[in-house]
């Protein structure tokens, strides 16, 4: 059985053949396919892998013309508009055992991962019952097969909402991805390039990368001040 990273770079290899192939047959196409190369439509709100400078360089340095958004608290973000389509949705196909399950506490958590995951947010949502941990092989005591982190906040009236997903030395293992040939515009927050995308479905998503975590947030309903500060919040 493949573990989580044999998947992931399987998956990646497969994301650059296919856009190769993409940009010989028309330009600024937007294309959307699941990491197990299953296409359906998304209906509900999921999460971009953008072809944007986080994956061509995840160690490239933040450009140092750019304006930080968090200098003299200004909540200004950059929002990518893309018109014509919508990210696409699927489940990965990896089995994880329960009894290879390991739990963490909050502050476990933090230092597995070495950076807060726990974002700080409006006061209306509410972190939805869950387990944080990991999953190793041989009922806990082998090798680290499964890390990807979600965690899911809700208001009452469920109208806004927020999904953090993320894991540490690779990208988690979320179930979208989306080409375009254009490169999004990032905005820089606390020194990171952090990308914002909206595909018109009322949710706007975020990727960015701090002290080698790879975060994928799902924001909908919320404020940009209120993104802002919760993308601030993981930075610092």
């Amino acid at each position: 059985m493949k573990n989580h990273y044999d998947v992931t770079n399987n998956v990646f290899r497969r994301r650059d053949e296919y856009n190769a192939a993409q940009r010989r047959r028309k330009k600024n196409a937007i294309k959307a396919g699941s990491f197990i190369a299953c296409l359906c439509l998304a209906a509900a709100a999921g999460f971009g892998v953008f072809k944007s400078g986080l994956l061509q360089n995840t160690d490239a340095k933040p450009d140092n013309t750019q304006t930080d958004a968090s200098n003299g608290r200004q909540s200004v973000i950059k929002i990518n508009k893309i018109e014509g389509g919508a990210p696409a949705s699927a489940s990965p196909d990896i089995y994880i055992a329960p009894e290879d399950f390991i739990e963490f506490s909050r502050q476990e958590a933090v230092e597995y991962y070495g950076a807060n995951i726990f974002p700080e947010l409006p006061a209306d949502l509410n972190e939805a019952s869950g387990r944080n941990g990991i999953y190793r092989k041989n009922n806990g005591i082998g090798e680290i097969y499964y890390s990807t982190f979600t965690l899911n906040y809700r208001s009452s009236d469920s109208n806004r909402s927020v999904e953090v997903k993320g894991d540490k030395g690779h990208k988690p293992l979320s179930c979208i991805v989306v080409v375009f040939e254009e490169p999004l515009e990032p905005t820089l927050i606390n020194g990171e390039n952090v990308f914002f995308t909206d595909f018109g479905d009322g949710n706007i998503y975020t990727e960015f990368s701090y002290n080698n975590v790879f975060f994928e947030i799902n924001f909908h309903g919320l404020s940009e001040e209120e993104i802002f500060n919760a993308v601030s919040s993981l930075i610092k």
